[in-house]
């Protein structure tokens, strides 16, 4: 079994996502079984197989490679300053903070290496695509702040398209492709089959 297909077996086995027996309210309203990767502890033999597989995939799909790798706050901040470490190429590695929920911004110094180096290529690094709202508010970011390039790389993709990535033409790839399904509230299949919801906080 390779390292990606054997994130995608942990994930599931420990309950990185849902059970069949509960589902979530996300942020912007719609119902799904949700992906807490917040829940894998740093330095967990699965966080070091999340690093694994975003390193094989990075080495795979991207040349050059990047030259700095920036965390979408909240859950994939951290993969930023270790997917850096593990390149060993001289990448920088930063993190953003939530401005709101759907949105992220630079803190004072991470803006500032960003407009002093001006990266030739930024990767965002988000643990769990669904629309891609969120990235988008880090790359507009860091382009406006003299990045040549950005993109996003999702550990897993839970639409079968980003469409707010794609609107705004911002490149991106996922390391585990696989649709779940999201309802409106009022047409969620999972609360008509009386499956425990867990609200949004």
């Amino acid at each position: 079994m390779g390292v990606i297909e054997k994130l995608k077996t942990d994930v599931l086995e420990n309950g990185i996502l849902d059970s069949e027996t509960i589902h979530h309210e996300f942020v912007s309203g719609v119902h799904g079984r949700k992906l807490d990767f917040d829940k894998i502890p740093t330095g967990s033999d699965l966080y070091e197989l999340w690093l694994d597989a975003l390193v094989e995939h990075i080495k795979a799909n991207y040349n050059p490679l990047p030259d700095f790798y920036i965390g979408v706050a909240n859950g994939a901040n951290r993969l930023a300053v270790s997917i850096a470490a593990r390149m060993g190429n001289g990448a920088i590695g930063l993190m953003t903070d939530k401005e709101t929920p759907k949105s992220v911004r630079f803190s004072t110094s991470a803006a500032d290496v960003i407009s002093s180096y001006k990266p030739d290529f930024a990767l965002f690094l988000e643990d769990v695509g669904t629309s891609g709202t969120t990235s988008l508010t880090g790359v507009e970011k860091a382009l406006a702040l003299g990045a040549q390039r950005a993109e996003v790389l999702n550990t897993w993709q839970r639409n079968k398209k980003l469409a707010k990535l794609e609107e705004a033409g911002v490149p991106y790839q996922s390391v585990i492709f696989e649709p779940l399904p999201s309802f409106p509230p009022d047409d969620c299949d999972y609360c008509k089959a009386g499956v425990e919801f867990v609200p949004h906080d």
